[in-house]
């Protein structure tokens, strides 16, 4: 599903998007774990929460191995910049990403949207 059917448009959104996604995902993990496991039965609380524990991490580990290419690839993509000359001698620096982001104004680095 493309971003701009969610309504998340942009690059910093698709960039808060990438990182918070997961990470929303893994605080979850342990409460899902309980609650979808309660069924099982265990003979004390301590072995529940240690089952619980431990395949929230196992979940965790997997959904970080998963994302990673893909948050990378969006995190390097903030540094990839094209420069463009303008009539009056002056330079200035376009995110290749999103070109409403100004990266550099005559040398100067910025993070701004046009």
């Amino acid at each position: 599903i493309p971003f701009t059917c969610l309504g998340i448009d942009g690059f910093f959104a698709q960039l808060q998007t990438y990182f918070l996604v997961p990470l929303c995902l893994i605080a979850l993990s342990p409460f899902l774990t309980l609650t979808l496991g309660a069924a099982v039965d265990y003979d004390n609380r301590r072995d529940r929460l240690l089952h619980a524990l431990s395949r929230a991490l196992t979940g965790s580990v997997t959904l970080l191995f998963l994302t990673y290419s893909a948050v990378s690839s969006i995190a390097f993509r903030a540094f990839a910049c094209e420069e463009f000359a303008r009539g009056d001698g002056a330079t200035i620096s376009y995110l290749r990403s999103d070109y409403s982001v100004v990266c550099r104004r005559d040398g100067d680095l910025t993070a701004e949207y046009t």
